[in-house]
């Protein structure tokens, strides 16, 4: 009950180094086991981002080495209906690819509806420009997640990827002023 202690030195070297194996001996299976735990939740993201990733058509064209440089880059999301994925004039910091799902684009200029394998937020990101209304979810959706920083390592692992995205982040631009300048005229 605590009221036996060591006295001589011998003693008490002998109990310290009885309680450092003790410690030792549950320190070791702990350390084993949450390595374990660390790869298999690694294995896991792999096989969700993964499986989303194959939905999305642009990026599902692209070989293993791509894939493999891409990945770490990508973050999935999960989000109910009815969730706002981008606040209205937010700046761009991110754009996103639809694994599965609906997402809504409502902004002055009128409504616009993206869905599976579409993406959205790249005007913004690449202009550095202000989101053009709120981005909402529609219906459950499963979302991959591009930060700003990581698209310029997209453009040097995968420049077809990259190229593409700019197109169609040009004609998106493209009909947004069209959209803005059809509201102006008809307003005044």
């Amino acid at each position: 009950y605590g009221d036996v202690v060591p006295v001589t030195p011998l003693g008490k070297v002998w109990a310290m180094l009885t309680m450092l194996f003790g410690l030792c001996i549950l320190a070791l299976p702990v350390a084993i086991i949450s390595s374990g735990f660390a790869q298999e939740v690694g294995r896991r993201d792999f096989v969700v981002t993964w499986s989303l990733m194959s939905r999305i058509p642009l990026l599902s064209e692209l070989d293993t080495s791509q894939v493999a440089e891409l990945m770490p880059m990508l973050h999935a999301q999960h989000l109910p209906p009815n969730a706002e994925v981008i606040a209205p004039d937010t700046q761009g910091r991110a754009m996103y690819f639809i694994a599965s799902g609906r997402v809504e684009l409502q902004a002055a200029g009128g409504n616009s509806t993206y869905n599976t394998g579409d993406f959205f937020g790249v005007v913004a990101l690449l202009d550095i420009d202000t989101q053009p209304g709120r981005f909402i979810t529609r219906t459950r959706c499963r979302l991959l997640k591009l930060y700003k920083e990581d698209f310029g390592r997209l453009e040097m692992t995968c420049p077809q990827v990259a190229s593409h995205i700019r197109q169609v982040a040009a004609q998106r631009k493209v009909a947004r002023l069209a959209a803005q300048a059809r509201a102006t005229a008809v307003s005044s």
